[in-house]
C-alpha cells in the first residue's frame, strides 16, 4: 500500500513541492489501474514482465493444454474412424456367414443343378458386396487401403479382385509418446496380399565400408568404445564412438595405430580382418579398454601373443538395405590390399564375382629396373603380367665394361628366393676363377671373384652353377653390351659393390605381377595399369584406397614399395543368373522379368514391381526378398525362364525343398504300399518307383536318378522344369525303340500328382507334355535413349535349342541407316552391323527378319513406338532365354547354303538326341572329277567329306554321306524348290556344326501354384467348384475351410478395432482428468484472487482518493495569489 507524504513544512520551494505530488498521484493512480485491470480481466498479470518466471511456467502449462487439445481432437477423430470401419467390417461378417450357410445347403443330396447355380449367382453378388465394402470411403479417405487413401483398394474384374493398396497402417498421437492407429488395412481384414514366395538363400547382405553400423549384427547394430591395440611395446587406445559406418571403423582403426606401425584393416568376405602391413612383425593385441565391448562383439579381441597370420572376426551379419548390392546376398566378392610403405599409395583390388574361386590370386608390385641392364619401364607404361604357374626370382647383375652382363634366376620357383641381394666380393688373387656363395640368413648370394679382374665371365657362371641355388645367363637386354663373350672379364672396379636384388620377382602360382619404376610409379599409375589389363579387368577391378590418406581421400600420388604382396581372400557364394530371368504367372497371364543390369536390391525390386505382373516386390522384416500376388481368385507361381534365376533368387515356388504334402492345394501326393509309378524308358528298361519313403520333390527325383537300374548310359533324367515349373523326365538315349512313358500302378495317384499321368489317365506320353515355348528377347534402351526403338525379337521354332543366342550390335561404319543380321548357329550369335549414328531401330528389325532365324517386330515399352529411333549401344546386349523343352526328340543338323543353284544340302544325324550336337563337317578337296567319299572321325567328332572342289555335285556329295551310314543327307529344297542336286557346292573346309538335336521329354505340370488367403480368393474359387453338372465336393470342402479362416480373420479385425477404441476411450478419459488438473495448475499461475484484488482496489481508491484531497488543500488560492 502507498504510504501518505505529509505536507512539506520546510524551506522547500513550491516547484519542488507540486513536483513531488504530482508524482505521488500518478503512482497512486498506476496502481489502482492496475488492480482494475486484474478484477476486470480475472489475470494476475498484463505483460511478461510483471512475472518473468510464472510466466514461464504459464507457458509450459499453456503448451502441454493445447497438445492434450489436440489429443482429444484426434481421439475423436480416429475414432470416428474405427467406428466406420467396425460397421463396414461387421456387414461383410453377416454376408460370409450367409454365404457359408448356402454353400453348405448347395452340396446337400438333395441340391438340385438349378439350386446351385442359384447358389453361384448369390456368391457372385456376394462378392461384388464384399468389394464394395472393402472400398468404403469416409470423410475423404478410403478406409481399408493402408496409407493409399484416395486410391480404391479393392477391384472387381470377373470373379478376381485386385488389391491395389498397402498394409501401412495411418497412426496418430493419441497422448504424449503414445500413437494409435486410425486405419485397419484391407488385407487383414478381407485379404487381398498373398502370403508369396520368400527367398530362402541369404540370411544378410555382405558388408561393405558404407554399411552403417546400426545395419550390423542383423540390425542389432554395434555399441561403440575404445580398442586398445599393441604390438607389445607399443600401445594406442582408439576411440571408436565416432563412427557411423564401417568404413569410418576401418578408417579409424588404421589411423589409430601404434606410432611407427602400419596395421592393415579391411572387410574381407563377410568379417573385419586385421594385420600388420609393414613387414615388422611382432604380435597383434587387441582388447577393449575403458569396460566397453567393441573388439569383443566383433571378434576381434586378441589376448594372446602367440599368433600367426591376421586375426581376423566374426560375421558381421550386414541387414540387407534396399540400397545395398543385390548380388552381396548371394556371397562375397575376394578383396585384396596391395600396399605401400606411406601415403596415397595403397590399392584396394576386388573379385568382379562372387565366389570362392576369385581367392588365392596374388598380386606383387616388381621394380622392372632390377630385372634387366637394359631400361626399364617409364611411368605411365607400367606393364601387368599374369602367370597361371610360380615363377623363379631373379635379377640383373650388370657389371661396368661389355660383354658381362648377367641374370641370376633361382632354381626353384616361388618366393623363397625373393629379396636376395647379390654383392662382388674380392677373393685376392684367384686368377680366372670365382667362387658363389649363399647365405640364407641375411640374404645375399656373394660372387667371389679375382681382386685383379681376371675372373671371366664364363668362370662367375660356372660358379653360380655349381653352387645350386641360382642359375646365371647372359643378360642380352642392352644392345651396348655388345652380347655374350664368356672371355670377357669381371672389372676389378665392380669389387665391393651390390650389383642386384632379386626384390619381388618371384612368385607362387596365379599372380599378376605389375612391372614398375620404383622411383616415379605412384598409386595412380599402378591403378591405371591393372585396369587397362585384359586378364586383370576380366576377373578384378582396382582402385585407390581411400582411407590411405590424411584424411579420408588418396589422390594416389605416393610412389611405390616393393616390399609387400596382396593375396585375395574372401570370396565365397555365388553370383545369381541375372540375364534368363524368371516367369511370373497370375492366372492365364505370364509375365517375364529379365534382371540383365541391375545393382541393388532396389533395382531388383524396381524391375519385379513393374513388371505388368498384379504383384508386390518388397523386404520382409529380416531383410529378404518377397513377391506376393495382388489377384485373388487365380493361382500365383514363378519359374524359371530357360535359365537359373528364380532358384538363384530363392523366389521358385516349386522347386526341391518343396513338401509333397503341399502340392495340389494341400491334397499331396496319394501313394499306395509299393510301386506307385513305373517309368519306361524308350530302350525298354522299367525302372519301378515307390515315393512312400518321399517327403518333398527332391527326394522324388533322387529316387528316378538314383534308381539302381537307371545307371547306365542310356539312364532317364528327372529335374525340375528348364521353363516354368514342374518335373521332367529326360530320356536321350534316342536309339531306343519306343518313347519314354510313366505307367501309374494300380490304386495309386503318385504320378497323376504332378501330372506325369493326366488326370483321368493310367499311362503320361511325351505328347501329354505342354506345348514348348519360343526363347525370345526383349530389346530396349536406358534413358534418354529409349524412345521408338525398343524390339522383340523371338525364335521362330519353339524349343529351348535357342536359349542363349546372344544378340551383338557391331559397328558397321558410317553404312547410313542399313542394318544386316547374321546368326551363327556354333558360335551362339546373333551379330547385328549397324551405323551407330544412323541405323534406326526399324532397319535392324527389318534385318533380322531377312536373315529368318528369329522373328522382329518393334514393342511397345515404353509407349507408342515408330521404330526410327536409333540403336545407341553396342556390343553384347544380351542372350535369349524362355524357350522350353521340346517333348519329341530332335535330330541335330546341318544346312548348307553355297552359292551356285541346285547345291544345297541338309546333313543330319542318323538318331535324335543331344549326342551329335557339335560335330564338325568338314570338305576336304582330294579328289578329282565328280566324286566324293566321306568319313567319320569319331575320336574328333568330325564327319570328313573328300570331295573335287571344282567337279563334285551336291547328288554325288548326298550319295556318299548316306553311303558311309552314320548321318543321312538330304538335297536341301527349302529355299531352292527345284534342286536336282547337279549344282557344284565348291566349298571346302569347315562348314559348320550339326546342332538342335534334343532328347525326349516328358514334362509335368505346375502343381504347387500359390493362392492369394482372401475372402475374395475363397468365394471366386466356391464359384468354379459349383458350377457344371456336378459339384467338386472335394474343392467345396476345401474351400469351406478357407471360409472358415476368413471367417476368423474378418471376427479377429473386429475383435481388435474394438480393442483400440476401447483403449481410445480410456486414454480420452485420462486427457480429461488431466486436462483439470492442469487448467487447476495453470489458474493457480495466471488467474487473480478476485477477493484480494477487490480488496486492494478498494484500499487504493482511498489512498488515491486521500492524495486528491491532499493535493486540493495544499494548492487552494488566497488573495495573496493575486497579489
Amino acid at each position: 500500500m502507498g504510504a501518505i507524504y505529509p505536507v512539506p513544512s520546510g524551506r522547500a520551494s513550491d516547484v519542488l513541492m507540486r513536483t513531488r505530488m504530482l508524482t505521488k498521484l500518478q503512482t497512486d493512480q498506476k496502481r489502482l489501474l492496475s488492480i482494475q485491470d486484474q478484477v476486470s480481466t480475472g489475470r494476475a498479470y498484463a505483460r511478461p514482465s510483471d512475472a518473468p518466471r510464472a510466466t514461464v511456467r504459464a507457458m509450459a502449462l499453456q503448451r502441454v493444454l493445447e497438445f492434450k487439445a489436440q489429443y482429444s481432437v484426434n481421439i475423436r477423430t480416429a475414432d470416428s474412424f474405427l467406428a466406420a470401419s467396425d460397421s463396414a467390417i461387421s456387414g461383410s461378417l453377416e454376408k460370409v456367414r450367409d454365404v457359408r450357410g448356402l454353400v453348405l445347403s448347395s452340396i446337400g443330396t438333395t441340391a438340385t443343378a438349378t439350386q446351385r447355380q442359384a447358389a453361384v449367382e448369390e456368391i457372385r453378388g456376394a462378392i461384388s458386396f464384399l468389394v464394395d465394402l472393402g472400398n468404403t470411403e469416409f470423410r475423404g479417405r478410403h478406409l481399408f487401403g493402408g496409407s493409399a487413401i484416395e486410391q480404391r483398394p479393392y477391384e472387381l474384374d470377373g470373379n478376381s479382385v485386385s488389391f491395389l493398396g498397402n498394409e501401412t497402417g495411418l497412426s496418430s498421437f493419441v497422448d504424449a509418446g503414445f500413437g494409435m492407429e486410425s486405419n485397419v488395412s484391407g488385407n487383414s481384414v478381407f485379404g487381398g496380399l498373398g502370403e508369396g514366395i520368400v527367398s530362402g538363400t541369404a540370411a544378410g547382405a555382405a558388408p561393405t565400408e558404407a554399411t552403417r553400423l546400426n545395419d550390423l549384427f542383423g540390425g542389432d547394430g554395434l555399441s561403440l568404445g575404445t580398442v586398445r591395440i599393441s604390438d607389445g611395446t607399443h600401445q594406442a587406445d582408439i576411440d571408436l564412438s565416432r563412427a557411423k559406418t564401417v568404413g569410418d571403423l576401418v578408417a579409424t582403426l588404421r589411423r589409430g595405430a601404434p606410432e611407427s606401425r602400419d596395421l592393415s584393416v579391411r572387410v574381407v568376405g563377410r568379417s573385419l580382418q586385421l594385420e600388420w602391413a609393414d613387414g615388422q612383425g611382432g604380435a597383434l593385441l587387441i582388447r577393449d579398454s575403458g569396460g566397453g565391448t567393441t573388439a569383443r562383439r566383433l571378434g576381434i579381441e586378441q589376448l594372446s601373443t602367440i599368433q600367426s597370420g591376421p586375426v581376423t572376426g566374426v560375421d558381421l551379419e550386414a541387414q540387407a538395405r534396399r540400397t545395398g548390392e543385390f548380388a552381396g546376398l548371394f556371397g562375397t566378392r575376394a578383396v585384396a590390399s596391395l600396399s605401400s610403405g606411406g601415403a596415397h599409395n595403397d590399392i584396394t583390388i576386388r573379385a568382379k564375382s562372387n565366389g570362392a574361386e576369385s581367392n588365392g590370386y596374388r598380386f606383387q608390385l616388381v621394380d622392372d629396373d632390377l630385372l634387366r641392364a637394359g631400361p626399364g619401364v617409364d611411368k605411365g607404361s607400367e606393364t601387368v603380367v599374369y602367370s597361371d604357374t610360380a615363377l623363379p626370382a631373379r635379377a640383373a647383375v650388370t657389371f661396368t665394361g661389355s660383354n658381362n652382363n648377367l641374370i641370376v634366376t633361382a632354381n626353384t620357383a616361388g618366393t623363397d628366393l625373393n629379396h636376395v641381394t647379390v654383392h662382388l666380393i674380392d677373393g685376392g688373387a684367384m686368377g680366372d676363377a670365382a667362387v658363389a656363395e649363399f647365405d640364407p640368413v641375411s640374404r645375399r648370394l656373394n660372387l667371389v671373384v679375382d681382386g685383379s679382374g681376371a675372373t671371366t665371365v664364363q668362370s662367375l657362371i660356372d660358379a653360380v652353377a655349381a653352387e645350386g641355388t641360382f642359375t646365371a645367363t647372359y643378360d642380352g637386354s642392352d644392345p651396348t653390351d655388345g652380347g655374350f663373350d664368356g672371355a670377357a672379364t669381371i672389372p676389378a672396379s665392380d669389387l665391393g659393390l651390390q650389383l642386384g636384388d632379386t626384390s619381388q620377382s618371384g612368385g607362387e602360382a596365379r599372380t599378376f605381377y605389375v612391372h614398375a619404376n620404383d622411383l616415379s610409379s605412384t598409386g595412380a599409375d599402378i591403378v591405371a595399369a591393372l585396369n587397362e589389363s585384359a586378364e586383370f579387368s576380366a576377373l578384378f577391378s582396382a582402385q585407390l584406397d581411400a582411407v590411405d590418406g590424411a584424411t579420408r581421400s588418396n589422390d594416389g600420388s605416393g610412389v611405390l614399395t616393393f616390399d609387400r604382396i596382396g593375396v585375395a581372400a574372401g570370396g565365397s557364394g555365388d553370383e545369381p543368373d541375372l540375364s534368363s530371368g524368371l516367369r511370373i504367372v497370375v492366372g492365364e497371364s505370364t509375365h517375364v522379368v529379365r534382371f540383365d543390369d541391375v545393382r541393388t536390391i532396389e533395382d531388383v525390386l524396381n524391375r519385379l514391381t513393374h513388371s505388368g505382373a498384379p504383384i508386390l516386390a518388397d523386404l520382409d522384416d529380416h531383410g529378404r526378398l518377397r513377391v506376393r500376388s495382388r489377384l485373388s481368385g487365380v493361382d500365383f507361381s514363378i519359374g524359371e525362364n530357360g535359365g537359373t534365376t528364380a532358384a538363384d533368387f530363392g523366389l521358385r515356388t516349386m522347386d526341391e525343398t518343396t513338401r509333397l504334402s503341399a502340392l495340389n492345394r494341400g491334397a499331396g501326393v496319394p501313394t499306395k504300399s509299393g510301386t506307385d509309378f513305373t517309368i519306361v524308358r524308350n530302350d525298354g528298361v522299367s525302372l519301378a518307383i515307390d515315393v512312400s519313403s518321399a517327403r518333398t520333390i527332391g527326394d522324388v527325383l533322387d529316387l528316378i536318378n538314383e534308381h539302381p537300374d537307371n545307371q547306365d548310359a542310356g539312364r532317364v533324367t528327372a529335374r525340375l522344369a528348364t521353363v516354368g515349373n514342374g518335373i521332367e523326365l529326360v530320356d536321350d538315349d534316342p536309339p531306343g525303340e519306343s518313347t519314354i512313358r510313366v505307367e501309374s500302378a494300380f490304386g495309386s495317384r503318385a504320378a497323376q500328382a504332378p501330372r506325369l499321368v493326366p488326370l483321368g489317365k493310367t499311362v503320361g506320353y511325351v505328347g501329354d507334355s505342354p506345348a514348348p515355348t519360343f526363347a525370345d528377347l526383349d530389346v530396349t534402351f536406358a534413358a534418354p535413349n529409349e524412345q521408338n526403338n525398343a524390339f522383340r525379337i523371338e525364335a521362330r521354332e519353339p524349343g529351348s535349342h535357342r536359349n542363349g543366342v546372344q544378340l551383338i550390335f557391331a559397328d558397321g561404319g558410317a553404312i547410313g541407316n542399313v542394318a544386316t543380321a547374321a546368326f551363327d548357329e556354333g558360335a551362339g550369335t546373333l551379330t547385328i552391323t549397324i551405323d551407330p549414328n544412323a541405323t534406326t531401330a526399324r532397319s535392324v528389325v527389318n534385318a533380322i527378319e531377312a536373315d529368318g532365324t528369329f522373328a522382329a517386330s518393334l514393342s511397345d515399352t515404353f509407349g507408342p513406338n515408330n521404330g526410327n529411333g536409333l540403336v545407341p549401344v553396342l556390343g553384347t546386349y544380351g542372350s535369349t532365354s524362355g524357350g522350353s523343352s521340346r517333348p519329341a526328340a530332335e535330330r541335330a543338323e546341318l544346312r548348307l547354303d553355297f552359292a551356285g543353284a541346285d547345291s544345297d544340302l541338309v546333313i543330319r544325324a542318323a538318331t535324335a538326341g543331344t549326342a551329335w550336337n557339335g560335330i564338325d563337317v568338314e570338305f576336304q578337296d582330294a579328289l578329282i572329277g565328280d566324286v566324293a567319299t566321306a568319313t567319320w572321325d569319331s575320336v574328333n567328332r568330325r564327319l570328313i567329306v573328300a570331295v573335287d572342289a571344282s567337279a563334285t555335285t551336291a547328288a554325288t556329295i548326298v550319295a556318299a554321306i548316306e553311303g558311309e551310314g552314320t548321318f543321312e543327307a538330304d538335297l536341301d529344297t527349302s529355299t531352292d524348290s527345284g534342286n536336282d542336286g547337279s549344282g557344284v557346292p565348291g566349298a571346302v573346309g569347315n562348314l559348320g556344326s550339326l546342332e538342335g538335336g534334343s532328347p525326349e521329354v516328358l514334362i509335368g505340370r505346375d502343381v504347387a501354384p500359390q493362392e492369394v488367403p482372401s475372402i475374395f480368393d475363397t468365394l471366386s474359387r466356391l464359384v468354379d467348384a459349383l458350377s457344371g453338372s456336378e459339384p467338386d465336393l472335394a474343392e467345396t470342402e476345401r474351400l469351406l475351410g478357407n471360409l472358415d479362416r476368413d471367417l476368423e480373420r474378418i471376427t479377429y479385425a473386429l475383435a481388435e478395432i474394438g480393442a483400440r477404441q476401447q483403449a481410445l476411450e480410456t486414454v480420452d478419459l485420462r486427457i480429461e482428468d488431466e486436462t483439470v488438473q492442469l487448467q487447476a495448475t495453470l489458474s493457480q499461475e495466471i488467474d487473480v484472487d478476485m477477493v484480494e484484488a477487490i480488496s486492494n482496489m478498494t484500499t487504493q481508491q482511498t489512498i488515491f482518493d486521500a492524495s486528491l484531497r491532499l493535493m486540493a488543500q495544499s494548492f487552494q488560492q488566497s488573495l495573496l495569489d493575486y497579489l
